[in-house]
């Protein structure tokens, strides 16, 4: 064998060597820890963009090692504020930033998952305490509403943030429409202030039932609202969450349970492209189905959240002057 070809060999079984390190050794521990997972599907937001960022953390707490690759994930994502669901550990979350405000429902409906607000005091301004809405947690089963009063600052804009966590399944369409016109009785109140600026958001779960299907049930809340005044956007590709599916084998099916609801807020809307924007695996694939097995777990929906974060980019500056 002559040399050039035993040096040629010799650089291509290392490269070998290192491709399969990385796939089978590097890379997979990258995901464990949540490197890297998030940031390349959202650019980082200038400083002086107003970004809040809508997530249901799929039982923050109960796992340590879910919650750490969600905390490395927020930090990705840098928002002013987050607006999180299915907190199981309030604690957890505020010892996870000591630097920022963290707000946590005192009622968590019967499985204990909180609806929480992770807000940065150097981005956003608490114009009002956080104000919790017992009805909608008709009667202790399910998840109370939850919402602030902010300020971007410097100079605004200045809104509410309302914050909801619906009825999951379809078993549960009925008791979940019950509550559509409970919120819009709470954002009423909310508004009575005289702050007509409002973000509406959170898991809705139209996922159908009683007849209807995903598609039936989502236009019936976006009328319900609209009704109210509130627009509904949706990020690009109708996503924002992955389940098992029907065949229930190693593909995780895209689906649209996370929503944002806009009362006014006028100026402070984007001149162009959408208001809402989903990231992690949501954006990754597009809005395809991931693959996702107990041997090769996808990193987000199954390492850190079933459901993707919702990036809510405003324009800055006082939309009521």
């Amino acid at each position: 064998m002559g040399r050039r070809l035993r040096r040629t060999l010799s650089t291509l079984g290392t490269a070998a060597v290192l491709v399969v390190a990385y796939r089978y050794v590097v890379a997979p521990r990258l995901g464990e820890r949540g490197i890297a997972t998030f940031a390349p599907t959202i650019t980082p937001a200038s400083n002086d963009t107003p970004r809040i960022v809508v997530w249901n953390l799929e039982n923050f707490g109960d796992d340590p090692a879910r919650a750490r690759r969600a905390i490395d994930a927020m930090a990705e994502l840098d928002a002013g504020i987050f607006a999180l669901v299915e907190i199981r550990d309030g604690d957890a979350l505020r010892r996870a930033f000591p630097d920022r405000r963290v707000f946590v429902s005192r009622r968590g409906g019967r499985g204990g998952q909180h609806l929480a607000f992770v807000v940065d005091p150097q981005r956003f301004e608490m114009l009002d305490p956080p104000v919790e809405f017992p009805d909608l947690a008709m009667g202790g089963r399910v998840r109370p509403g939850y919402a602030i009063h902010v300020r971007a600052l410097p100079e605004g804009p200045d809104l509410h943030l309302a914050l909801v966590h619906l009825k999951a399944m379809a078993e549960g369409a009925a008791l979940r429409r019950r509550q559509w016109h409970v919120v819009r009785k709470w954002i009423d109140g909310l508004r009575s202030d005289g702050e007509r600026d409002l973000l509406l958001v959170g898991d809705f779960n139209p996922v159908g039932g009683h007849g209807r299907d995903e598609a039936a049930e989502l236009a019936e809340l976006a009328r319900t609202f609209a009704d109210a005044g509130l627009e509904l956007h949706t990020p690009p590709g109708a996503c924002s969450a992955y389940w098992e599916g029907p065949r229930r084998d190693a593909w995780k099916e895209p689906t649209l349970l996370d929503l944002v609801f806009v009362g006014d807020l006028g100026e402070a809307l984007p001149a162009d492209g959408p208001l809402v924007r989903a990231a992690g695996a949501c954006a990754r694939t597009g809005c395809t189905r991931v693959r996702s097995t107990r041997a090769r777990p996808d990193p987000q929906v199954e390492g850190t959240s079933d459901h993707c974060p919702l990036v809510v980019d405003l324009r800055p500056g006082d939309d009521d002057p």
